[in-house]
């Protein structure tokens, strides 16, 4: 393994390294406090530069372990505080056939987080905030499994941001509607998604109720999308192999489901004229609106 250390000091007079009795190493630092210190004050750019250029297997430009038996071990914790951007942890992967940013990976015998993130602020704060943008198959966020949240979700809607604004279709919604076909089914078993070559793919279990993808589409092509599974084998490697799969925003039906309960009830209603004007009394109850 090749590792180039490059360091910036400022003051080149000072003591840079230090080696005091008990064996604590500082960096631009005389008293070290911590095992390893670095304090760099630097007019370079980069105040650390670790490169790796192993060329075979796997390669770490920098490989942390915290282990003990302390309660809570950080592997990595850093800060960035001054009047500007602060940015914690950066993260850049480029040029690869995989790139992660960040990889992150949690095991435990209790409660594992491969991520966990929250946000504090006096005006905007996101505890998470992700884009993806240029690839043929893009999403935000893809999640392998199950979500949930304990407060509401919401989808962008401000007239504002929209053109081409059309009202439905009552008459044609509830047309469309009826040539749907709701459907009870199951997912494929772990074992049958291994044999697509996608043995971490997390299908819900059980019977499921909802709709075909493909049967949905030929009503209403605007709510379907293809989307591209990636496949990874057991370490987290990605394996190489994608599969496009069709995927429902369930979301975007919910206003033809309003429109065809309109005309529903313009046709109850129409219907319920046209029985008092030919003589009939209807009971109370079929008069309330």
């Amino acid at each position: 393994m090749i590792v180039a250390l490059v360091l910036g000091l400022t003051n080149p007079a000072a003591a840079q390294i230090e080696l005091d009795s008990s064996g604590r190493i500082g960096i631009g630092s005389a008293t070290p406090s911590s095992t390893y210190q670095f304090d760099l004050t630097t007019s370079l750019s980069v105040g650390l530069r670790v490169s790796n250029n192993y060329a075979s297997s796997t390669g770490y430009g920098i490989r942390i372990a915290s282990q003990g038996s302390a309660t809570t071990n950080y592997g990595l914790y850093t800060e960035a505080e001054s009047a500007g951007t602060n940015t914690a942890v950066y993260a850049s992967a480029d040029d690869g056939t995989s790139s992660y940013g960040v990889n992150a990976v949690a095991s435990a015998s209790t409660n594992a987080y491969g991520v966990r993130a929250s946000a504090q602020g006096n005006s905007i704060a996101y505890g998470l905030w992700a884009s993806a943008t240029g690839a043929t198959s893009t999403y935000a966020a893809y999640f392998n499994g199950s979500t949930f949240a304990n407060g509401g979700t919401y989808q962008g809607s401000d007239g504002r941001l929209k053109k081409n604004i059309v009202t439905l279709s009552r008459r044609a919604s509830l047309e469309n509607v009826m040539r749907l076909s709701p459907k009870t089914y199951e997912y494929l078993l772990p074992g049958e998604v291994d044999a697509l070559g996608f043995p971490d793919m997390q299908l819900p279990e059980g019977q499921q109720i909802g709709l075909v993808a493909q049967e949905v589409q030929e009503i209403f092509p605007n709510a379907v999308r293809s989307v591209t599974h990636v496949g990874f084998d057991d370490d987290g490697v990605m394996n190489g192999r994608t599969m496009d799969a069709l995927a429902v925003n369930y979301t975007e039906l919910i206003p033809v489901l309003i429109a065809v309960i309109q005309e529903q009830q313009a046709q109850i209603e129409a219907l319920q004229a046209a029985v008092r004007g030919a003589g009939i009394d209807l009971p109370e109850s079929a008069g309330q609106n």
